[in-house]
């Protein structure tokens, strides 16, 4: 079975190693290289991918721009705050106060939140549906190489020799993989907390 963060479905890495979809003997074992790929892949990017609901907290401060940590932010539900962590209590800021900025990495606020701990709840949606065929393309490569692996006696050779024949290993990952990956790879801003 297929975990929600899966990148790519059975159908499309079947489709591109050329077995059949009525072949289901490999169906679980690719399933598990689909999750595999999809988590090494999020934990390479230090982020979730798939499509989401999150809530996070936020110190007050005196700046009006809130920087979530997952993106592209595809809508915000509410935005509160409260000085004792009673967000059932708490009336959420109308929706006309804020706004997600044009490239959907932080929400734009027109006023100040007071400025203490955790005294701002956002509930956000935030990453990719459908994902792009990019990051597909680096979870279908990265399952690839799961699956083309899995009954190697040679890992960690770069080479193996018969004779006279030297044939090359393909012992990591694909470069590729990862040069797509960078794009995705999560970015922190250093914050100067006063």
């Amino acid at each position: 079975m297929l975990n929600p963060n899966a990148l790519i479905t059975l159908s499309s890495i079947k489709s591109h190693l050329g077995i059949l979809e009525s072949k289901v003997l490999e169906d679980s074992i690719l399933e598990l290289f689909i999750n595999s790929a999809s988590q090494f892949i999020e934990s390479y990017c230090e982020r979730i991918l798939r499509q989401v609901e999150y809530i996070e907290y936020f110190n007050g401060s005196y700046g009006r721009v809130i920087i979530t940590k997952q993106w592209p932010i595809n809508s915000v539900t509410s935005i509160k705050e409260s000085a004792t962590g009673n967000w059932s209590g708490s009336e959420a800021v109308a929706a006309s106060r804020y706004s997600v900025s044009s490239d959907k990495l932080s929400i734009k606020l027109d006023f100040d939140f007071p400025r203490r701990r955790s005294n701002v709840q956002v509930i956000y949606n935030a990453g990719f549906s459908p994902v792009p065929a990019d990051l597909q393309l680096a979870a279908t490569w990265a399952t690839e190489w799961y699956y083309r692996h899995r009954q190697r006696v040679d890992i960690g050779k770069v080479s193996s020799s018969k004779g006279d024949e030297s044939i090359g290993i393909l012992a990591e990952m694909p470069k590729q993989v990862f040069q797509i990956l960078n794009s995705y790879k999560r970015f922190e801003m250093p914050i100067i907390d006063d």
